[in-house]
């Protein structure tokens, strides 16, 4: 199912705002970039979704791996 329909069937409003994020892997040099050791990270074609809208001053947020909203 869509993201956008799931928000707006979870939060009864229209998402405003539709972001996007790729995941990576690091090809070489995990946890060494902060030792001052070389790093290789790539982009991949895996990634999040996230979309939102206002709520007045709280944050509420769904997943549907765990089918909650908290």
């Amino acid at each position: 199912m869509p993201i956008s329909k799931i928000f707006r069937e979870k939060f009864q409003k229209e998402p405003e705002r539709k972001y996007w994020s790729s995941g990576r892997v690091n090809i070489i040099g995990e946890h060494s970039d902060y030792h001052d050791g070389l790093v290789m990270p790539a982009a991949i074609n895996l990634g999040i979704t996230w979309v939102v809208a206002k709520n007045g001053d709280y944050v509420r947020g769904y997943t549907e791996k765990f089918d909650e909203v908290g």
